[in-house]
Parts: C-alpha cells; structure tokens; sequence
C-alpha cells in the first residue's frame, strides 16, 4: 500500500463516501484505513455473505412496500372513482324520483 500515492487514496475514499451516499435509503460508507490485498478480498467477500443473508431480504422487502403502496394508491383511486359514480347514479335517482 505504500506505493500507493497518498492522492490516490483520498480519490478512492471520496469516491465510496459520494457513491454510497447517492443511492436510495440511508446507505453510508466509511474508509478507515488501507490493508493489503489478502485482507481486502476477505473482507469483500464477507461482505458478499452477509448482502446475500440479510442484505438482498432487506432491499426484496423494500422493493415490495414500494409495489403495494402503489397498488393502494391504484385501490384509493378506483375507489374514488367508484364513489364519484354512485353519487352521480344516486343524485339521477334522486331527480327522477321527484
């Protein structure tokens, strides 16, 4: 790592914090140091198991309440729409019963 310019990390750093911090949710990044290869892959990798155990459930279950709050709104709207109509019939109902 010490051949590693010192810019060059701080670039790298920059960059995971900016990304992480773009996307949806409350997702953050943190470098707090440097190691070698060996342990980056090892940790790359644990990080893989753990996004496969917990993580995926997390964001299949996210995408879901994303899909059923649109469906709920596409409900509300039907049902407006059925009310609006129902009070048209009725007010019909209501000039020729007169």
């Amino acid at each position: 790592m010490d051949s590693i310019p010192t810019h060059v990390k701080k670039e790298v750093q920059e960059f995971f914090n900016t990304y992480k911090a773009l996307e949806r949710g409350h997702i953050w990044a943190k470098v707090t140091g440097w190691s070698d290869r060996v342990t980056a892959m090892q940790r790359i990798d644990d990080c893989r198991k753990r996004w496969f155990s917990v993580g995926l459930k997390f964001e299949e279950a996210a995408d879901r309440e994303e899909a059923l709050q649109l469906r709920v709104a596409e409900l509300e709207a039907r049902e407006l729409t059925i009310l609006a109509r129902l009070d048209a019939l009725e007010g019909g109902s209501k000039k020729k019963g007169k």
